[in-house]
């Protein structure tokens, strides 16, 4: 089946009322697989502790240059709990004590 043969299939099986945004994200999930069946049968394929070994030996080395910069807590950064903003970024008042009430 073509590429295009399947894209149709596919599509086709979708509700009417789905978005262009939907159609392409499944599309790309298909392109993704359909590359990542012709790499297993092509030989392109690393073994899980292979690649495991590889991450590990990268951080290791990377790891002086991420502490290099490092010289502790940023000002702007106190132990000192903060209240935190409203989400939409507004500032967030107390409730003031009602009139003739002892607070």
């Amino acid at each position: 089946m073509t590429p295009k043969q399947n894209a149709l299939r596919f599509i086709a099986t979708l509700p009417d009322d789905v978005t262009y945004e939907r159609i392409l994200y499944h599309l790309g999930v298909m392109d993704a697989i359909e590359r990542s069946e012709e790499d297993i049968k092509a030989g392109r394929v690393i073994d899980h502790d292979e690649l495991f070994d590889q991450l590990e030996a990268e951080y290791a080395e990377n790891l002086p240059q991420m502490d290099r910069g490092r010289k502790g807590r940023s000002a702007g950064n106190s132990s000192l709990p903060r209240s935190k903003g409203a989400a939409n970024g507004a500032r967030v008042l107390k409730k003031s004590p009602k009139k003739g009430h002892v607070a």
